[in-house]
């Protein structure tokens, strides 16, 4: 804040306090440095998440990208593609193709390996944070009530290999839609929000509402003897279980439909079509589609999805099918 600014700032509030009299002859305050002065008081007022963006259950993250406002060398390659938690940008940087996420609301949590960027300066008492990782980049909004928001650009989704892409020019991509999402929060530009029918799955809490979506001894035939930890998350679209290294996880999300092929088989799991997928023996998928994402430009349907991982009572496929079968009846039919 310049000189002048502060100057008019400290006359203003002295007369607003009933400190001070207006002077006779003196010129009433330009209306452009009063304006310049709320806009610094809004630019220091905290923001929390609450505020920025409202029902965390039914955030449009897409809402949060102004495309246009990003340039070369990026090309947008297609529409922003929602889903309940997150919002996809495929972009291309370098003749390489790169998909920029932004969402994915958490509580912040220490221990994760994200550390403050010091140089980094947000308005609204928001902070940047980072996390390294090969061929990906890692950003994230942290909000005063210490939530926060992610912005994640990798190769991976794409079917790249990790590292045609330096970490930093995808961190560089990252920063630069990170900056449009604050800029939009800052500015409390207007959020886009779902409206989900009964039988959406976006209406689903994945860890359940009311009773528990698996119960105790459900959770033993997955993960073992033991209290599992239950980790939810502020949409209610995913729910974790942890038991050691052992952990198995619901979600709700939007995608396209799956193809039977290269490890992935298609049947029916507790009277529903399902896709299952196997990885090395350690970790199983199983997809549930159901009907089509409403605004779907690509065919895109929503989606339950069953992840397994670690377990050692049982091959982690017939683990996650017993998870299905548990789930799939307390989900929407189409």
């Amino acid at each position: 804040m310049n000189k002048l600014v502060r100057g008019w700032l400290a006359a203003v509030l002295l007369l607003l306090a009933g400190c001070a009299s207006p002077v006779a002859g003196m010129a009433a305050p330009d209306p452009e440095v009063l304006r310049e002065i709320e806009r610094e008081r809004q630019r220091n007022e905290p923001l929390s998440a609450q505020d920025a963006l409202g029902d965390f259950t039914t955030v449009d993250y897409c809402s949060l990208l102004d495309v246009e406002a990003l340039a070369p060398p990026m090309r947008i390659d297609g529409d922003p593609l929602p889903s309940f938690e997150y919002c996809d940008l495929p972009v291309t940087m370098d003749g390489s193709t790169v998909t920029v996420s932004v969402g994915m609301l958490r509580e912040r949590e220490t221990g994760t390996g994200q550390v403050v960027d010091p140089d980094k300066e947000l308005p609204r008492q928001l902070t940047m944070e980072r996390m390294p990782g090969a061929g990906e980049c890692y950003l994230y909004i942290v909000f005063p009530d210490d939530y926060q928001l992610q912005v994640h650009a990798t190769t991976y989704a794409a079917g790249a290999e990790p590292g045609d892409i330096p970490e930093e020019q995808l961190c560089l991509l990252s920063e630069t839609v990170l900056d449009l999402v604050v800029e939009s929060l800052a500015e409390e530009k207007p959020v886009r929000h779902f409206s989900f029918a009964d039988n959406s799955f976006g209406s689903v809490d994945a860890c359940g509402d009311g009773a528990p979506m698996l119960d105790g001894g459900q959770l033993a035939a997955v993960l073992g003897e033991g209290e599992a930890q239950q980790i939810p998350v502020p949409s209610g679209h995913y729910c974790r279980w942890e038991l050691g290294e052992a952990y198995a996880s619901v979600a709700m999300y939007v995608g396209v439909p799956p193809q039977e092929g290269a490890g992935t088989v298609r049947e029916s799991i507790a009277g529903r079509e399902a896709f299952v997928y196997e990885s090395g023996g350690e970790m199983c998928v199983i997809e549930l589609p159901h009907q089509p994402f409403a605004g779907a430009s690509n065919g895109e349907v929503e989606f339950a999805g069953i992840f397994v991982r670690g377990v050692t009572r049982k091959p982690p496929c017939e683990a996650a099918r017993a998870m299905a079968g548990a789930v799939w009846p307390k989900l929407p039919a189409s």
